[in-house]
């Protein structure tokens, strides 16, 4: 790596995963002072010496929680240890780790990637909320669960009719990053379909579960599917839709799992998007 973290506060701070399916692989990486991509030894360019990361496991449950979920499933995210990047030298990812004694629990803002960004101090609506995940990650202070509660994707999902109602309200007027993504999203973004047509096409994704846009080369085939996907999932996280593209050298090794020569010599089993994907779904049903 030729750039190092200079201490500066806007530096993003990384989640990751410590769990592939069903390995736990947490005890490993403190134990070795690494992280691994599932073992793959892959970096992430983005990530300095000097950032901060933490390891986390992803669940969603529906009791014993500390507030009334009116009956529907929480994601809760669990800190099992922090760290600092020591290096990211191309090929290996080295982190100083303190394992977290008594793991605590943080509820509903969570995102299930292998590697999630979170920007302290940014101009998204929801920054606050990637401020108060780090402070309650490094800093040890306690989640506002109340405040996230209030806010409108909370008051959606958790609160009452009339606080339902309101959020709905809420989210028209001031363009929350928290609001459902749906077909009325695909049209501001842009889209010159109806929405009748808009609707026929997703129904038709979600009851055939493929479709194909069909059309010249930059009409916007790739933009429209991917708002689809987001209108299918009810929100626009880039993170859980994988864009990819099959040619005629494509193969089963390249798609779902194959060896590949590494930089000593030697032959790695690496996961392909398929993998990934699914491993992805598995951490955070």
């Amino acid at each position: 790596m030729v750039s190092t973290n200079d201490g500066g506060n806007n530096r993003p701070v990384w989640f990751v995963a410590g769990a592939f399916g069903r390995n736990d692989e947490t005890e490993r990486f403190i134990s070795e002072g690494i992280w691994e991509n599932n073992g793959n030894r892959a970096p992430y360019i983005d990530i300095l010496p000097g950032d901060r990361m933490a390891i986390r496991a992803l669940s969603r449950r529906k009791e014993c929680l500390p507030f009334d979920n009116r009956g529907r499933s929480v994601s809760v995210m669990v800190i099992k240890a922090t760290g600092e990047v020591t290096e990211n030298d191309g090929s290996h990812l080295k982190i100083d780790w303190t394992p977290v004694d008594h793991p605590r629990e943080w509820y509903i803002f969570t995102k299930s990637s292998t590697v999630w960004r979170v920007q302290p101090d940014g101009i998204r609506p929801d920054s606050w909320k990637h401020q108060a995940l780090i402070n309650f990650t490094f800093e040890c202070e306690d989640q506002d669960i109340d405040k996230f509660l209030k806010a409108p994707y909370g008051r959606k999902r958790f609160g009452d009719i009339e606080e339902i109602e309101l959020s709905d309200q809420d989210l028209s007027e001031n363009g929350d990053g928290d609001k459902p993504y749906t077909i009325d999203g695909i049209l501001n973004d842009g889209c010159f379909l109806e929405p009748d047509k808009l609707s026929e096409i997703l129904n038709r994704l979600k009851t055939k579960k493929n479709l194909i846009l069909q059309g010249s080369p930059g009409t916007g085939k790739t933009w429209l599917g991917k708002r689809l996907a987001y209108a299918l999932i009810g929100e626009r996280d880039p993170d859980r839709v994988r864009s990819f593209q099959f040619h005629p050298n494509m193969s089963y090794e390249d798609f779902v799992r194959g060896y590949r020569p590494s930089a000593d010599g030697k032959l790695n089993l690496v996961d392909g998007p398929f993998i990934e994907m699914v491993d992805a779904a598995v951490a955070h049903p």
